[in-house]
């Protein structure tokens, strides 16, 4: 089908070619959910935010679909404005209301999207009572930790984020999907512990793979002149027989 066509040339890198797939199948099928879903995380990851809005109005079902509402929210929250922002809020607010826990990988997606509008709305006495309702509907202590990290990364509260994220790593999260695992590295960038943020990359990565998240290490590894780091997993990456023009630069900045 198309859309099998479209992931696989996507998992390949062949973006221009899922793109035209999916594309093509949502012209078929313009309310199906999985491809309207698929071509907006397209859309969005190629920086055609609006195109990508206007595809959430064709499901019938995507007020009420919280994959569908995070691609929602996330676009708007991309583009910024004061308007969208309040859309955005309401949009995620409304979606989280009907939520009895946030125990899944969308909810929780959901709510962390929720906290990085209202702080960036700059309201952060929504920003501390919606965590606290988030909280309350997780059973989960490492997705307690997990929110309550990401806060303090909005307000800026650096020895407390830090602390959080240690005590994420310790904690059972073993039952996590890669894009939950994700947020530890990214967070602990974001509060400015670059150097962990590698460490907990490297613990979640296959360093001879060539992804978006592996050029994230690479840039931060960069930052904290972790060179025995970037050596080693562009060494890997090209061993796997891809080369890159990217890491041949960056090697040569390292080696130079």
């Amino acid at each position: 089908s198309l859309v099998n066509r479209a992931s696989c040339n996507r998992l390949l890198g062949h973006k221009r070619d899922a793109m035209k797939d999916l594309e093509a199948a949502h012209e078929i099928s313009p309310g199906e959910q999985e491809i309207v879903s698929l071509y907006m995380t397209a859309l969005l990851q190629e920086g055609e935010v609006d195109k990508a809005l206007s595809l959430f109005s064709s499901c019938a079902a995507a007020s009420t679909d919280v994959h569908l509402v995070v691609l929602y929210g996330t676009g708007l929250f991309q583009r910024g404005d004061a308007q969208d922002l309040n859309l955005a809020a309401s949009a995620t607010a409304e979606c989280l209301d009907r939520l009895s826990s946030v125990d899944t990988n969308d909810a929780i997606e959901l709510a962390v999207l929720h906290l990085q509008v209202l702080a960036a709305r700059e309201d952060m006495n929504g920003v501390g009572e919606a965590l606290e309702e988030l909280c309350s509907k997780t059973k989960s202590a490492s997705l307690n930790l997990l929110l309550r990290a990401h806060k303090a990364a909005l307000v800026g509260s650096f020895e407390e984020g830090v602390s959080t994220l240690k005590r994420l790593e310790e904690a059972d999260s073993s039952s996590w999907p890669r894009s939950l695992h994700r947020h530890i590295p990214l967070l602990y960038e974001r509060l400015g512990a670059h150097t962990e943020a590698v460490r907990s990359w490297r613990g979640l990565l296959e360093a001879n793979r060539l992804t978006t998240d592996t050029l994230t290490l690479l840039r931060v590894a960069r930052q904290v002149d972790d060179d025995d780091t970037i050596l080693t997993i562009c060494e890997a990456i090209r061993d796997n027989e891809v080369i890159d023009q990217r890491l041949v630069h960056l090697e040569l900045e390292v080696l130079i």
